[in-house]
């Protein structure tokens, strides 16, 4: 699926948004971003992504909301958090909102294998 997949990435950071969408394109996937809650449901709500790669907090509402909003939109969504909350109840948490994976920033290579994984 990898020429295919389209991956929403979500994270208040502008940089991070950046980076994060270079290199997913690089190799091979459609990406978009968004720096918040709202914009992000938005998106999703005008056309699922096959992968939502998202943080732990934002202004607008936490990750673990963005998350279960985007499984009810969408069971069959796959779903990492990227993100420097550390802590098993930030995992858990991430977990039990539907979540895939939680992966530690800056840990790039362990995302980008897991998106592979996801995806492939």
């Amino acid at each position: 699926m990898k020429g295919r997949a389209r991956i929403l990435v979500v994270d208040d950071s502008e940089a991070n948004c950046t980076m994060m969408a270079a290199l997913l394109a690089q190799v091979g996937y459609a990406v978009e971003t968004a720096r918040t809650v709202a914009e992000a449901m938005k998106l999703a709500d005008d056309e699922p992504r096959d992968l939502y790669v998202i943080d732990s907090y934002f202004t607008d509402a936490r990750g673990t909301e963005l998350c279960r909003r985007i499984r009810a939109l969408d069971p069959e969504a796959r779903v990492i958090f990227y993100s420097t909350a550390y802590g098993d109840a930030d995992t858990e948490a991430a977990l039990q909102s539907g979540a895939h994976a939680f992966i530690l920033k800056p840990d790039i290579d362990e995302l980008l294998r897991t998106v592979a994984r996801l995806l492939d």
